[in-house]
């Protein structure tokens, strides 16, 4: 990850701290092990929530098929624009909350994966249940793996 991107983040926090939820991103350990616990060959559909400035969408990308359809869910819109310049072929929207009415929007019927990065703590009950909800039933449950 470069400096500009800790720095993004870091700006992200500073200006929205209980939407942004962490001062940095993922650190590279994590999301290696993120990204090494998803069977990506199986992946036809993914969701990012919470993408910041793409240190687990980098890795994931790599490992995606080419037809693979990729979300990122980021509501800062510096950081969403920062992955939009980098990753041109993900399809990009802010709030996570309107994750089933995106999908629909996009022909997309389930997803096989999603990666969460949002900071539920600082989220009101009634929107963790929302969102919670949502990525429940967005999920392709006879492709899932517990």
């Amino acid at each position: 990850m470069i400096m500009s991107e800790y720095l993004l983040f870091l700006q992200g926090f500073l200006k929205d701290p209980k939407r942004v939820g962490n001062i940095l991103p993922s650190s590279p350990l994590l999301a290696d092990k993120i990204v090494q616990s998803v069977q990506w060959h199986n992946v036809n559909a993914v969701a990012e929530l919470g993408a910041g400035t793409g240190a687990i969408t980098r890795l994931m990308t790599s490992q995606l098929k080419n037809s693979t359809k990729v979300l990122l869910f980021e509501r800062n819109k510096k950081m969403r624009e920062h992955l939009k310049a980098i990753y041109p072929e993900c399809i990009f929207h802010s709030n996570a909350s309107y994750l089933l009415k995106k999908l629909n929007q996009e022909g997309i019927r389930e997803l096989d994966c999603i990666i969460c990065g949002l900071p539920f703590f600082n989220f009101s009950s009634e929107m963790r249940d929302k969102i919670l909800h949502q990525i429940v039933k967005s999920l392709n449950l006879n492709q899932a793996e517990f």
